[in-house]
């Protein structure tokens, strides 16, 4: 039998440092500017003192509306990464299950609304939770209007808007990769769809729905427009509070301190979800003796 030779991937792959050089030079030099300026103090009209402090985090922290900030932009984040995730699991689940040409069709439509800046967006829903706008005459008949604008529930609208068409593209992904013949056997030995739904398919994509759910969460937290626009000044969120700091108080100075608190914050709750996820799967191998499997849960189905 003849041997086909494959080309060695080596050289191909030592491409790919220049480019992640770059990538990390704009991304790392940044970032290590502003953490080293948050440790300086502010001398005013934009300049920047050369003796280090920490008197810009002992006033993030000893300050009530900074830690009502951090706490309301995590708060709403993960409201928000929440909604997203119940609704998004099920539209997912429908969109991998479908036949190609509409597949493709649907999944067409969600790149392109993730292609729609989130301004273009927050105006539309401005347009609609308005004082007069289509959902406040609809729930007219039901109840007085809603002061959707200028509220922690408006920006949760926002945020959910902004972020569902990524997480039903991501965990339409996931979902794909299970094959349909696992929901066919375990429907075969008399399981319930709700039963294959718990059973099967959600412990398959957990790991793949807990990643989602993170990057949605990421994307929230650092979200600045639409608190801006749909918040109207009222919802502090931290990145409103940076860009204040930045442009109106030209503090550079605090807004680093700002900065980095939220991205270490962010860092932190994911390292923490990712410990979380691997503790929880060593508590389960551990429960039991042998791996679950899918045969056994629909032996017991049965």
């Amino acid at each position: 039998m003849p041997v086909t030779l494959v080309d060695d991937p080596r050289p191909w792959r030592l491409l790919l440092i220049i480019p992640l050089a770059v990538s990390f030079v704009l991304f790392a030099f940044p970032q290590a500017y502003f953490i080293a300026a948050s440790f300086h103090e502010n001398l005013g009209y934009g300049r920047i003192g050369e003796e280090w402090t920490l008197a810009n985090y002992v006033r993030v922290f000893t300050d009530p509306l900074y830690v009502g900030s951090l706490l309301r932009t995590i708060g709403l984040s993960a409201l928000s990464a929440s909604i997203c995730l119940a609704i998004g699991f099920p539209v997912s689940y429908v969109i991998a299950r479908m036949t190609s040409r509409r597949k493709a069709t649907l999944v067409g439509l969600l790149v392109a609304a993730m292609f729609i800046t989130p301004v273009v967006k927050d105006v539309g829903l401005i347009i609609l939770l308005s004082q007069n706008g289509v959902v406040n005459q609809a729930l007219s008949v039901f109840s007085k209007p809603l002061g959707w604008l200028g509220s922690e529930a408006g920006v949760v609208v926002g945020l959910v808007h902004f972020t569902l068409p990524l997480i039903v593209l991501l965990l339409g992904t996931v979902i794909s990769t299970v094959p349909l013949s696992l929901e066919e056997a375990a429907h075969a030995h008399g399981a319930s769809r709700a039963r294959v739904f718990y059973g099967v398919i959600i412990p398959i994509v957990k790991p793949g729905m807990i990643a989602a759910t993170l990057m949605v969460f990421n994307l929230a937290m650092g979200a600045f427009t639409t608190p801006a626009l749909l918040g109207g000044g009222r919802v502090l969120t931290f990145p409103i509070l940076i860009q204040r700091s930045v442009i109106l108080d030209v503090d550079y100075p605090f807004a680093a301190s700002l900065s980095t608190i939220l991205l270490v914050s962010v860092f932190c709750l994911n390292v923490l979800a990712g410990y979380l996820m691997s503790r929880q799967g060593r508590f389960r191998r551990m429960a039991s003796p042998a791996p679950a499997a899918v045969s056994t849960f629909v032996k017991k189905a049965a």
